[in-house]
């Protein structure tokens, strides 16, 4: 059985009624007199303050919630997507790619969830063409299939992100509406609308595809 929540809204006192002295107000039958008539189940909705803005002023110690919290110094980037992979990290990217993915379905930020994925910011140094030219100028070791990184892995990449730009559009049109947790904020990124839907259904199947000759070859 499914529950629903019912929503009534109510409007709260000014601030200047509230607070129309210098001293402090008892503001307790502010708060229990609307309440008097639910039901349960029932809750008050007020417009303009939603539960995230309550949630807002709770620090919750995690570092990531300072999301926009900019550092004065420059920390040189480490991080390589080019690296060479193994089967078995490819297989942890995509997984933990794939966990990130549903927090945000669970009610996380982006920019606590999915974004915090290195890989995810970095899908245009995949492209398939320019690992293998940079291989080829570099004048790499063994050979390497490069079709890990920028077919299967790039192909997972974008899949992710597409879903989420779909689940994204979906919440913004108020079709689907967390009161509690949902927020907008993309952080000036692009979860997945630059990806024609097409280009990556065929970048999802041409990775298939190509995974299956593997196992067929051995």
């Amino acid at each position: 059985m499914h529950s629903f929540t019912l929503i009534k809204q109510y409007q709260s006192p000014s601030l200047a009624t509230l607070m129309d002295s210098n001293e402090f107000n008892d503001i307790t039958d502010e708060i229990y007199t609307p309440t008097e008539n639910l039901r349960l189940g029932e809750m008050i909705y007020s417009p303009g303050f939603t539960l995230l803005d309550a949630m807002s002023a709770i620090h919750i110690g995690d570092p990531r919630m300072d999301s926009f919290l900019s550092s004065d110094k420059d920390i040189p980037e480490s991080f390589n997507p080019q690296q060479k992979l193994s089967l078995e990290e490819i297989t942890y990217i995509i997984d933990r790619t794939t966990a990130l993915e549903l927090s945000f379905y669970s009610g996380s930020h982006l920019i606590q969830s999915s974004y915090t994925s290195l890989y995810l910011h970095k899908i245009r140094s995949l492209s398939l063409d320019f690992l293998k030219l940079q291989s080829l100028s570099l004048q790499d070791g063994p050979n390497y299939e490069w079709e890990w990184l920028g077919l299967v892995l790039r192909s997972a990449l974008v899949g992710s992100l597409k879903c989420i730009h779909y689940v994204w559009t979906e919440l913004v049109k108020g079709v689907l509406y967390d009161i509690e947790d949902f927020n907008s904020d993309k952080a000036n990124l692009s979860p997945g609308e630059i990806y024609e839907d097409e280009s990556v259904s065929f970048w999802l199947k041409e990775a298939i595809e190509w995974i299956n000759k593997k196992i067929e070859g051995r």
